[in-house]
């Protein structure tokens, strides 16, 4: 029983206790003995009567102390933990999908690049060159990363080429190329250029491509020519 004691000082809900009082003053109130008023000097000097008559009761209320600052800091350190870990995989995934991306921008400009070269090569000797218009849009190298492969078909419109598409696609990053080397810019743009201005396509590719997809075509080698002259001001 308590009743013999301050209420200030008796146990409480939340754990506290003249014991513990007295064992946890100097952090609970912040003061030295020597610094205490003589209330609170008085109260420190019952806390430690009362501490040594209820011993076991101390010790099991400090006992039930002890476990909850020990699971306390366990849940702490798995918080902690968890968090460590999820920025770790989101590292990991952001580093994987940065791989995967470069990858397949790297495969598609080699591809863009064969097909170009293969649109363009000319007849075998003897081999006379085919009167038939019979290339058709998606026969056309055009400067952009193609979406990733689905059951639906992925069809270009005017509105797929933007500036930063195509830059994207045909110039290196700022990171990749030394400050001293030559504008690889300028050069990508100028073969690029000399792939779909209108006097060459026209003649070389747009002749070739069925009538069906043939406006279509031209439009698409129009806007590409718009965006290479913008990107070639800002590389100049």
């Amino acid at each position: 029983s308590y009743a013999h004691l301050p209420r200030r000082w008796r146990g409480t809900d939340e754990g506290f206790s003249a014991g513990l009082w007295m064992e946890d003053a100097r952090e609970d109130i912040g003061l030295e003995p020597w610094q205490m008023n003589d209330d609170e000097y008085a109260e420190y000097i019952r806390a430690g009567i009362w501490r040594k008559k209820n011993e076991v009761e101390y010790q099991e209320r400090l006992r039930k102390k002890q476990e909850r600052e020990a699971r306390k800091a366990r849940e702490r350190r798995i918080r902690e933990e968890t968090g460590r870990l999820e920025r770790e995989a989101q590292a990991e995934y952001k580093a994987l999908s940065a791989a995967l991306a470069m990858r397949r921008m790297d495969e598609a400009k080699q591809h863009y690049e064969e097909r170009w070269a293969k649109l363009l090569e000319r007849p075998a000797e003897g081999q006379k060159p085919s009167s038939t218009a019979s290339l058709h849009f998606d026969d056309i190298p055009w400067p952009i990363v193609p979406p990733p492969k689905s059951k639906k078909r992925f069809v270009l419109s005017v509105d797929d080429f933007t500036k930063e598409v195509v830059a994207s696609f045909l110039l290196p990053s700022s990171k990749d190329v030394p400050k001293d080397a030559p504008s690889a810019a300028k050069d990508i743009l100028r073969s690029t250029m000399l792939k779909f201005h209108p006097d060459k396509f026209e003649s070389r590719v747009l002749v070739r491509v069925r009538e069906k997809d043939r406006e279509l075509v031209k439009e698409m080698a129009n806007m590409v020519v718009r965006i290479l002259n913008e990107l070639s001001k800002e590389n100049h």
